[in-house]
Protein backbone atom coordinates (compact mmCIF):
# COMPACT_ATOMS: atom_id res chain seq x y z
CA UNK A 1 0.00 0.00 0.00
CA UNK A 2 1.16 3.65 -1.17
CA UNK A 3 1.53 5.84 2.17
CA UNK A 4 1.60 9.15 1.07
CA UNK A 5 2.67 12.60 3.03
CA UNK A 6 0.70 15.51 4.41
CA UNK A 7 0.76 18.09 1.99
CA UNK A 8 1.93 20.42 5.01
CA UNK A 9 5.47 18.87 4.34
CA UNK A 10 5.12 21.31 1.12
CA UNK A 11 5.17 24.66 0.37
CA UNK A 12 4.39 27.09 -2.27
CA UNK A 13 6.90 29.71 -2.53
CA UNK A 14 7.35 32.95 -4.28
CA UNK A 15 10.56 33.06 -6.99
CA UNK A 16 11.58 36.41 -7.83
CA UNK A 17 13.54 35.54 -10.79
CA UNK A 18 10.39 34.40 -12.56
CA UNK A 19 7.68 36.43 -10.77
CA UNK A 20 5.69 32.77 -10.01
CA UNK A 21 4.94 30.95 -7.02
CA UNK A 22 6.19 27.81 -7.51
CA UNK A 23 6.09 24.16 -5.52
CA UNK A 24 9.22 23.09 -2.85
CA UNK A 25 9.59 20.56 -0.50
CA UNK A 26 10.14 21.23 3.28
CA UNK A 27 11.23 17.44 3.53
CA UNK A 28 13.92 14.93 2.26
CA UNK A 29 12.92 12.33 0.01
CA UNK A 30 14.84 9.31 -1.67
CA UNK A 31 14.73 9.08 -5.04
CA UNK A 32 11.57 6.87 -6.13
CA UNK A 33 9.83 7.99 -3.42
CA UNK A 34 6.07 8.76 -3.15
CA UNK A 35 5.72 12.47 -2.73
CA UNK A 36 1.68 13.38 -2.96
CA UNK A 37 -1.26 12.30 -5.30
CA UNK A 38 -2.52 14.51 -7.32
CA UNK A 39 -6.55 15.55 -6.30
CA UNK A 40 -9.29 16.68 -7.81
CA UNK A 41 -11.40 16.42 -11.33
CA UNK A 42 -9.86 14.89 -14.68
CA UNK A 43 -10.66 16.99 -17.53
CA UNK A 44 -10.09 15.58 -21.18
CA UNK A 45 -8.76 18.94 -22.86
CA UNK A 46 -5.97 21.08 -21.35
CA UNK A 47 -7.73 24.59 -22.48
CA UNK A 48 -9.07 26.91 -19.89
CA UNK A 49 -7.35 24.85 -17.10
CA UNK A 50 -3.63 27.02 -16.72
CA UNK A 51 -1.51 24.99 -14.13
CA UNK A 52 -3.29 21.54 -14.99
CA UNK A 53 -0.89 18.71 -14.44
CA UNK A 54 -1.28 15.91 -17.51
CA UNK A 55 -2.08 12.27 -15.90
CA UNK A 56 -2.62 10.60 -18.94
CA UNK A 57 -2.34 10.88 -22.67
CA UNK A 58 -6.01 12.60 -22.71
CA UNK A 59 -6.24 13.70 -19.04
CA UNK A 60 -4.85 16.52 -16.92
CA UNK A 61 -5.87 17.36 -13.53
CA UNK A 62 -5.72 20.69 -12.17
CA UNK A 63 -4.56 20.23 -8.39
CA UNK A 64 -4.03 22.88 -5.32
CA UNK A 65 -0.05 21.96 -5.44
CA UNK A 66 0.07 20.50 -8.98
CA UNK A 67 -0.99 23.94 -10.42
CA UNK A 68 2.39 25.37 -8.94
CA UNK A 69 4.58 22.53 -10.60
CA UNK A 70 6.68 23.24 -13.19
CA UNK A 71 8.30 22.05 -15.67
CA UNK A 72 11.56 20.94 -16.41
CA UNK A 73 14.03 19.44 -19.15
CA UNK A 74 15.66 17.61 -16.00
CA UNK A 75 12.77 17.19 -13.42
CA UNK A 76 12.81 16.49 -10.05
CA UNK A 77 9.63 14.42 -10.19
CA UNK A 78 7.92 12.25 -12.52
CA UNK A 79 3.66 11.75 -12.84
CA UNK A 80 2.50 7.81 -12.82
CA UNK A 81 -1.16 7.91 -13.03
CA UNK A 82 -2.17 11.02 -10.44
CA UNK A 83 0.72 10.08 -7.94
CA UNK A 84 4.13 12.28 -8.10
CA UNK A 85 7.50 10.35 -7.26
CA UNK A 86 10.58 11.91 -6.50
CA UNK A 87 12.80 11.69 -9.80
CA UNK A 88 15.78 12.81 -7.96
CA UNK A 89 16.95 12.70 -3.86
CA UNK A 90 15.39 15.93 -2.97
CA UNK A 91 16.13 17.92 0.11
CA UNK A 92 14.31 20.43 1.81
CA UNK A 93 13.60 23.76 -0.17
CA UNK A 94 14.61 22.11 -3.70
CA UNK A 95 11.54 22.65 -6.03
CA UNK A 96 9.05 19.78 -7.11
CA UNK A 97 9.34 19.89 -11.49
CA UNK A 98 7.93 17.39 -13.62
CA UNK A 99 8.59 17.29 -17.84
CA UNK A 100 5.30 18.36 -18.79
CA UNK A 101 6.49 17.15 -22.72
CA UNK A 102 6.96 13.60 -21.65
CA UNK A 103 3.93 11.34 -21.19
CA UNK A 104 3.10 10.12 -17.68
CA UNK A 105 4.21 6.53 -17.09
CA UNK A 106 1.60 3.90 -17.51
CA UNK A 107 0.60 2.49 -14.06
CA UNK A 108 1.45 -1.21 -15.51
CA UNK A 109 5.46 0.46 -16.50
CA UNK A 110 5.65 2.78 -12.60
CA UNK A 111 5.24 -1.02 -11.08
CA UNK A 112 7.92 -2.46 -13.11
CA UNK A 113 10.17 0.37 -12.32
CA UNK A 114 9.11 1.41 -8.89
CA UNK A 115 7.91 -1.74 -7.74
CA UNK A 116 9.56 -0.65 -4.02
CA UNK A 117 7.11 2.16 -3.94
Amino acid sequence: MIHFIHKMQLSVQFCKLSNLLRLHTNVQFLKHSPIFKLQGDAKNSYKGIGGAVRVSEDEYVLDSFGEYMRHSNSPSCIVVGRRVIANTELHPGDELTYDSNQLPISTYKAFKKYSNV
